[in-house]
């Protein structure tokens, strides 16, 4: 075999082996689009469990495209999330732990999800039904900025100097005035 037919040899086997594995990825990818589970969409693909991780250290191309498909199934949960908050869904009532039934017909109740409510809140507002955080703050670090403060910061700041003017002028006026001896 000459020199070239060799590189063109290995140039081939290259190309299948890309080939055979861009399609295992878009296997993964399908199924982890399907699943959100790593492991569970390398078994759908049937690739080893490891796939993944390789194709996400090794291929500068398969980042990229799993940022995709984890885009859109974040936008697919957040769908869900809000489903379940605003809209609830359908339970069936049970009594003495038996399916209800009336005129034939399974007696459902409309339930919604206050956990959800919240983390949705907190997610789109944070500031007023987000975590509440305390920060302690050292004026040595604080730069000056009031808009830094929170409001609650800012009264605790305010009634601080308060304090400490009412106690320099009685200070003060409990010093004899310039000229006066004991």
């Amino acid at each position: 075999m000459s020199t070239d037919t060799t590189i063109t040899h290995k140039l081939d086997v290259l190309d299948l082996r890309s080939e055979r594995m861009r399609a295992s990825q878009d296997r993964f990818l399908t199924a982890f689009a399907t699943c959100g589970m790593i492991v569970k969409a390398c078994r759908w693909a049937g690739v080893h469990r490891e796939a993944h991780w390789r194709w996400m250290r090794d291929d500068p191309s398969y980042p990229p495209r799993f940022a995709v498909v984890c885009q859109r199934k974040k936008a697919v949960l957040e769908d869900q999330a809000m489903k379940m908050a605003v809209e609830g869904s359908e339970e069936n009532v049970l009594y003495q732990g038996q399916v209800v039934k009336h005129a034939g017909k399974i007696v459902t109740k409309k339930v919604y999800d206050p956990a959800m409510v919240r983390f949705l809140l907190a997610h789109l507002d944070p500031e007023t039904y987000g975590d509440k955080r305390v920060v302690e703050l050292r004026i040595e670090d604080w730069d000056g900025d009031l808009s830094k403060l929170s409001e609650e910061s800012a009264r605790r700041l305010l009634a601080q100097i308060e304090a400490r003017i009412a106690a320099e002028e009685a200070k003060h006026a409990a010093l004899p005035a310039p000229g006066q001896a004991d």
